[in-house]
């Protein structure tokens, strides 16, 4: 109905809606779509030909009507129409397809519910997870790739708030970007009903997202389709495909989820850009990375300093600088702190932003009730936010909380199934409580190298010689200071075990790694691991020098601190009376209870 005939609707007397506006606001799409749908797909749409400007209105009813019927041939699976114009393809021989034949208007139709006025197929078994892919990069140059992943973190992270659904986490979707391994593989191995994949095309100043929904179980496509904006309206497209997700899936919706699909805050472009770019390098996970993203959140916050979720951004981005070392947490952690608080005071629906108060208030206070709040607040928001189970995982287990530190720790994991860190962490919890095989059986799913290579050995080892396995503790032993970057240590500790037996190759260990340890600290730097070296003085009998380096990690935050309650290796050292009365051990305003 796209020429210039003269068309009348049948009935003179029904509603009208009088513009593209009024239409694509009916239909809740936006203007591109609702042309293209009455150009390519035959939607019925009138004009007054008498009118120069070419006005154009339609009736709802049979909107509605045609609405249905595309459903309705969509759910048969019947391709009736090809695109009308070709379009690059990240899947090969795939063929993008729409519907674009109508069937009559007064088809019977059963099987069908109301839905907001509109009918809508029961299709099968109800979508409970799935998991967004990569965005493809269709603008043939690299340096959108910032652009292609934000979409994709933000449509991830978009669907995730929704409490009926799990979606998968974008740190193990990413693993299958620029891959061709077959959907129904891809949803296997992430555990989901369906996946959702798509591509980006960026031409000027207007961006194209094409996505398709494929449910794995029944080896379809159930739905699939395209939308355009401008670069400045970026955010809006992502909620746009979002909200048409969740229509399509039939999951259901909680009011407050309605709203935040429906809402769209006016950000300016340049801070968006600034954001996107900050959020790329971050997930990058290289140091170098981490250095480049705290410059791009400053520059979206100077930007526009309404912008949420830019402050949310800089507030990982000081965590990071912390965690990683590139400064100390000391000058990172009220930094970070700050920035999650304005993130929060201009939207407190932000789940990331939660979470990173909650991090930072668990490192600057300890184990505080507020910690605890914040991070359920986290997760009602967000149900499928790894990163907030994580950290309620890990929250919990300082409070020896096994039993409900476990589960949040096993469904982080469930959400973020290809991440080394989940698995990491759960296993620590399990060595934490005791459950040694458990703990091992987990430890070794996780690859070589990673951040968490040297302490994981560690922990490792120290499981094996709990269970008096010492041959299998010296290797894990030896394994720790290579990935520590200490191989004279490790050969030293080999030798040791050789010549001398178990008891000194360890005591070589220990010696060797405090030796280390303190000439770092004369040249002036505190390792990162300050707190493992506490528990090396205190392995040798060293209480003076422990309760110095115990002191050392408090006071500078050292990674592996919030676990001194729990440390099994440190049992005795906690009970002594000198210990006691460190401010650890404390509680007060100023004071962490540990």
């Amino acid at each position: 109905m796209g020429d210039s005939s003269v068309q009348t609707p049948s009935s003179s007397e029904t509603r009208r809606l009088d513009s593209w506006k009024e239409i694509a606001a009916y239909l809740h799409r936006d203007l591109s779509t609702v042309q293209r749908w009455e150009k390519r797909e035959g939607m019925p749409v009138y004009r007054h030909v008498h009118d120069k400007r070419g006005s154009v209105y339609a009736v709802p009813e049979e909107l509605d009507a045609w609405q249905e019927n595309r459903r309705v041939a969509e759910a048969s699976g019947t391709e009736v129409s090809a695109v009308a114009e070709s379009e690059p393809s990240r899947w090969g021989s795939r063929v993008w397809w729409v519907v674009g034949a109508v069937v009559c208007v007064g088809l019977v139709v059963t099987g069908y519910v109301s839905r907001r006025g509109h009918a809508r197929a029961v299709t099968g078994p109800q979508i409970r997870s799935l998991a967004v892919l990569p965005l493809e990069n269709l603008s043939g140059e690299s340096g959108q790739e910032y652009l292609t992943e934000g979409m994709t973190d933000e449509l991830t992270t978009d669907l995730a708030k929704i409490s009926d659904l799990k979606v998968i986490s974008r740190t193990s979707t990413m693993q299958f970007k620029g891959t061709k391994e077959p959907l129904q593989e891809v949803a296997k191995k992430l555990n989901v009903d369906a996946v959702i994949e798509g591509a980006l095309e960026r031409s000027a100043n207007h961006v194209r997202i094409s996505a398709r929904l494929f449910d794995a179980r029944s080896d379809r496509n159930l739905w699939a389709e395209s939308y355009e904006r401008d670069i400045q309206d970026v955010f809006a497209l992502e909620n746009e495909v979002a909200g048409a997700i969740a229509s399509e899936i039939s999951v259901k919706l909680k009011p407050q989820e309605q709203a935040r699909l429906a809402t769209v805050h006016s950000i300016n472009p340049d801070a968006e850009v600034s954001y996107l770019k900050g959020r790329y390098e971050m997930n990058k996970w290289t140091r170098e990375g981490m250095k480049n993203s705290l410059g791009y959140f400053q520059s979206a916050v100077q930007e526009d300093p309404s912008f949420a979720q830019a402050w949310a951004g800089l507030s990982d981005a000081y965590l990071e600088w912390g965690a990683t070392g590139i400064a100390p947490r000391t000058e990172t952690l009220p930094k970070a702190m700050a920035a999650a608080r304005k993130a929060l005071e201009l939207d407190g629906t932000l789940s990331e932003a939660h979470v990173s108060l909650a991090t930072c208030t668990l490192y600057l206070e300890g184990d505080s009730p507020v910690v605890g709040e914040e991070l359920k607040r986290a997760v009602a928001l967000d149900p499928s936010n790894a990163r907030a189970r994580q950290v309620y995982g890990r929250y919990l287990l300082t409070s020896g909380l096994f039993d409900q530190a476990i589960p949040e720790l096993e469904r982080a994991e469930e959400l973020d199934p290809l991440t080394p860190k989940k698995k990491n962490n759960l296993a620590v919890a399990l060595y934490f409580a005791g459950r040694y095989d458990e703990a091992l059986q987990w430890f070794h799913q996780v690859p070589d190298p990673d951040l968490d290579s040297e302490r994981r050995h560690r922990r490792m080892a120290e499981i094996y010689d709990h269970k008096g396995m010492q041959r299998e503790a010296i290797e894990e032993f030896v394994a720790s200071l290579k990935f520590g970057a200490k191989p004279e240590l490790a050969a030293q500790v080999e030798r040791s075990y050789l010549s001398s037996g178990y008891v000194e190759a360890k005591k070589t260990l220990l010696q060797g790694e405090v030796s280390w340890a303190e000439r770092q600290a004369k040249a002036g730097t505190i390792p990162e691991n300050a707190y493992w070296i506490v528990r090396d003085y205190a392995e040798l009998g060293k209480t003076e020098n422990a309760i110095t380096w115990l002191t050392l990690a408090y006071q500078n935050h050292s990674a592996g601190f919030l676990d001194f309650k729990l440390d099994p290796q440190i049992a005795d050292f906690r009970s002594d009376a000198r210990v006691k009365e460190l401010p650890v051990f404390r509680s007060g305003d100023s004071a962490r209870a540990f």
